[in-house]
C-alpha cells in the first residue's frame, strides 16, 4: 500500500469494523468504569487544593476535567485484522489505510526520519513511503515496547492477558519496538508470561502482516480499566518477589535524584516530613525493577511527586492510599483509576509552579507549601 504526504488518516473505533477473533472473544462478567473523583469514598482533595480558585488551575473542576473526556467501559476480547498494516509508531492500521487509534496510546510529534506524526485525533503523514515487507505467519499483536517505565506499565502490559492463549495456540508474539531492543525491565516482565526475548517478533519499520490479532487492552491512559488488569501486575510481582518478606508499610517514592524534569524543588524537606510519619523514603531509580516492586508490593501507603513511580501502586498488595504531590498544570486521573481498581484512597496535593518555569507543563519545576503540607499529613496519618 501506498502512502502520500500530507495524508490524513482518521481512526476507527475498535469493535465496530474489526471482528471478534473466532474463538477468543471473551467478554468478562466483571467490568469496571471510572471517572476522576466519581468515587467520592477513593478520591479526596487537600482542602488547601481543593479551596483554590479553578481559574489559577487548582481547584477541583480543573482536576476533574483535565482531560474533558469520558469514562469508558473496558472490554476484554481479541479482534481479527487480516492485512493489517503497520505504518510507524506503533500505529496500526486496518487493509483500508484506517487507523485503529486504541492500538497505541502514544503521541507526538515524529522524530526526523519518520513516516507519520500521531496526533490526538488523526495520523498525518510526513512523506511519501510504500509498505512492501509482510509477515506471512499469524501474530498476537501487545502493543509498545517503549522503553518509557510508565507507558510500558498502562499501555503494553494490559495486553498481556492474551499472550497464554496465543502460546496456547501457537501464535507469535509481535511488538513495537523503536530500536529493536528490550530493555532488562521489560524481559523481566515478558518472563512473567513464560516469554523469552526470542519468543517476541520486535518490528519498527513498515509491515504488512497477513493476519494480526489485535487483544484490547484492560487499562485506557486516562480513561478506565477493567478489573482484571490487577492480575496481571500480581503475576508479575508473584514471578519476581518469591520468598522476600514484605518491607515498610509506608513508602516514599522519592524523585531528588532524578532531575531531568519536574524537580520539586523542596522534595528533602518533603522527604522529612513523611518521614515523621513513618514514611520509608526510596530513590527508585537507583534500584533494580525487582525492588522497586518489592518496596511497592508491600506498602499500604505509598506517597510520591507526579511521575511513572507512582504507577509502582499497580503492584501493592493490600493498597490503602497513595498520595501524589503534583504541580498545578501537570494532574492525571490515572492514580485515581488506578486506587479505585482496588477501593483504595488516593489524594492529590497541588503545588506551585516555580516562578522561573519555562511554562511547559510537562518540564516544570514546582514546590508544595510544607506548613500546608505537614497539616494534610498530620490529618491523614496521624
Amino acid at each position: 500500500m501506498k502512502f502520500t504526504a500530507g495524508q490524513i488518516l482518521r481512526p476507527v473505533t475498535l469493535g465496530c469494523e474489526a471482528q471478534p477473533a473466532g474463538g477468543w472473544s471473551s467478554q468478562s462478567a466483571v467490568q469496571a468504569r471510572y471517572r476522576l473523583g466519581e468515587s467520592a469514598p477513593t478520591f479526596q482533595l487537600s482542602p488547601e487544593m481543593a479551596g483554590e480558585a479553578p481559574t489559577q488551575g487548582q481547584g477541583l473542576t480543573h482536576v476533574m476535567n483535565w482531560h474533558r473526556k469520558p469514562s469508558l467501559m473496558v472490554e476484554k476480547q481479541i479482534l481479527s485484522l487480516p492485512g493489517a498494516l503497520h505504518a510507524g509508531q506503533a500505529c496500526i492500521l486496518d487493509q483500508q489505510g484506517r487507523w485503529f487509534a486504541e492500538s497505541t496510546t502514544h503521541e507526538g510529534r515524529a522524530a526526523r526520519g519518520e513516516n507519520l506524526e500521531r496526533r490526538r485525533d488523526s495520523l498525518q503523514i510526513l512523506r511519501d513511503f510504500e509498505i512492501r515487507d509482510q509477515v506471512e505467519e499469524p501474530v498476537v499483536y501487545i502493543g509498545n515496547a517503549t522503553g518509557q517505565f510508565g507507558h510500558f506499565l498502562l499501555d503494553l502490559v494490559p495486553r498481556l492477558w492474551a499472550v497464554d492463549q496465543a502460546r496456547a495456540a501457537g501464535l507469535r508474539i509481535a511488538a513495537y519496538s523503536a530500536n529493536g531492543n528490550l530493555l532488562p525491565f521489560q524481559q523481566q516482565v515478558f518472563e512473567a508470561f513464560g516469554l523469552k526475548p526470542a519468543d517476541i517478533l520486535l518490528f519498527s519499520e513498515p509491515l504488512r502482516f497477513n493476519q494480526l490479532y489485535l487483544p484490547t487492552p484492560l487499562y485506557r491512559l486516562h480513561r478506565g480499566a477493567h478489573t482484571d488488569v490487577l492480575l496481571l501486575y500480581r503475576r508479575i510481582s508473584e514471578h519476581l518477589l518469591v520468598g522476600r518478606a514484605p518491607l515498610a508499610p509506608r513508602v516514599y517514592l522519592s524523585r531528588r535524584k532524578w532531575d531531568r524534569r519536574r524537580v520539586l524543588r523542596n522534595e528533602l524537606e518533603v522527604e522529612s516530613l513523611f518521614r515523621s510519619h513513618g514514611f520509608e523514603v526510596v530513590n527508585p531509580e537507583l534500584l533494580s525493577f525487582a525492588d522497586q516492586l518489592h518496596h511497592a508490593a508491600g506498602a499500604v501507603d505509598i506517597a510520591a511527586p507526579i511521575g511513572s513511580q507512582t504507577y509502582l501502586s499497580l503492584f501493592q498488595r493490600k493498597p490503602g492510599s497513595i498520595t501524589v504531590l503534583a504541580p498545578p498544570n501537570f494532574v492525571f486521573p490515572d492514580d485515581a483509576i488506578i486506587a479505585g481498581l482496588s477501593n483504595a484512597r488516593c489524594r492529590f496535593f497541588l503545588g506551585q509552579t516555580a516562578p522561573d518555569a519555562i511554562r511547559k507543563a510537562r518540564d516544570d519545576d514546582f514546590s508544595v507549601d510544607l506548613e500546608r503540607l505537614a497539616d494534610s499529613l498530620e490529618r491523614w496519618f496521624g
